[in-house]
C-alpha cells in the first residue's frame, strides 16, 4: 500500500545511567542507520537540541495507508508487525 504511515503507541523510558559500553553500542547502532546525524547524539559537542537515550516499549501500532480498493486503516498486532522481516533487526517487544 502506497505511502503507508504507522504510529507506535507505548511507553518511553529514559536511559540516563548507561554504562560506557552500552552508550558505545547504541551510538554505533544509531549511526549505522543515520550516519549524518552525529550532532544529534546525546554525547555530541555543541548539539542543536537536548538529546538523550530512551527506549520505546511498543504496545500498539496504528496503520494508515493505501488508496481506493487497496487500503487499510486500523491497528496491527505488534507480533505480526515484528515478524514481517523488514531487515531492520528491530525487536518491538
Amino acid at each position: 500500500m502506497s505511502r503507508g504511515r504507522v504510529a507506535f503507541i507505548g511507553n518511553m523510558t529514559l536511559l540516563p545511567d548507561l554504562m560506557y559500553e552500552e552508550r558505545k553500542q547504541l551510538t554505533k547502532c544509531y549511526l549505522s542507520y543515520h550516519p549524518d546525524a552525529k550532532r544529534w547524539l546525546p554525547d555530541a559537542k555543541d548539539p542543536p537540541h537536548l538529546a538523550m537515550w530512551a527506549r520505546l516499549d511498543v504496545e500498539d501500532i496504528y496503520y494508515v495507508g493505501g488508496f481506493g480498493d487497496s487500503h487499510y486503516i486500523g491497528f496491527i498486532p505488534v507480533d505480526l508487525y515484528s515478524e514481517t522481516g523488514f531487515g531492520w533487526g528491530l525487536d518491538l517487544q
